[in-house]
């Protein structure tokens, strides 16, 4: 029984409605081929035609001000005119920095109980709440892993 015939996500070629890609495109990603000219302004059209025109498109980098927009829409500002540092762990490379110097300025010690092992920066205004704050070092507070266990669990009533 034939099956649907839809358009090719990658040539608008016609493929079976159960296949991720026609039978020549698969061939190629099976070869590791790499695609023609033609075949990336085809996809290039294809992206225009489904209406992705401001999504990444195959060899087309994205602006600066898309980016900014992105940036200003996650975070509330552009976090490329803050100096950053990449946290490959957290991902929240633009807060690495902004940790690292709350910790100097509380000479590496908790605010607490004095102790040096398993730091962590503490916001003491909410960073949800003002976003503009978010990187102000006197916005924030060195504590050990346990005080501010303890500081979440106060916050959020289940202290006992």
């Amino acid at each position: 029984m034939p099956y649907l015939k839809v358009g090719c996500p990658d040539c608008d070629g016609m493929k079976d409605i159960r296949a991720e890609r026609c039978k020549a495109c698969a061939a190629k990603r099976r070869r590791g081929s790499k695609d023609s000219p033609e075949t990336v302004e085809k996809k290039r059209l294809a992206a225009i035609r489904r209406g992705k025109v401001g999504a990444q498109v195959p060899g087309r980098k994205q602006k600066d001000s898309q980016i900014a927009n992105r940036l200003i829409s996650r975070y509330g500002y552009d976090t490329r005119k803050v100096g950053k540092t990449y946290d490959h762990k957290k991902h929240r490379w633009h807060l690495k920095a902004w940790a690292d110097d709350v910790k100097a300025s509380w000479n590496n010690k908790c605010a607490s109980c004095e102790s040096t092992e398993k730091l962590h920066a503490h916001h003491i205004i909410p960073k949800h709440l003002f976003p503009e704050n978010e990187l102000l070092v006197q916005n924030g507070i060195c504590l050990c892993h346990d005080c501010h266990w303890q500081l979440h669990r106060h916050l959020s009533g289940k202290e006992v």
